[in-house]
């Protein structure tokens, strides 16, 4: 978790809130999370977490991520510019975080849309 909040820190774009779901792990992951100022919430598996981490949300656009990723320098403004320019109601990005780029799948309402 921490390469992914260190990746966050080094955004560009700063206008966000960190929310971290917690399933009751026995592990140093929440005393991190608290020294990196996320907002700490119980959870559970990923889908009631990412459930219940959208319900404390203060944002109006919501960014799910798993805490091994490590994000590239300006993904946060070029993830703002394809949501937002495209229109698009979701990114998907690929399943090997060791791998994550600027590559997505995107998907409209109707049809999906080649990757980048």
């Amino acid at each position: 978790m921490p390469w992914l909040l260190d990746s966050l820190g080094k955004q560009d774009f700063k206008d966000y809130e960190i929310i971290r779901t917690d399933a009751g792990s026995k592990d140093k992951t929440v005393e991190i999370a608290k020294n990196y100022g996320c907002k700490i919430i119980p959870g559970g598996l990923p889908s009631k977490g990412r459930n219940e981490g959208a319900k404390v949300a203060k944002g109006d656009l919501l960014l799910f991520l798993d805490a091994d990723l490590i994000l590239p320098e300006g993904f946060l403004n070029t993830f703002l510019k394809y949501l937002l320019v495209h229109l698009y109601m979701a990114l998907f990005g690929p399943i090997k975080s060791d791998i994550f780029k600027y590559r997505f799948n995107h998907y409209s309402k109707s049809k999906k849309i080649n990757p980048l």
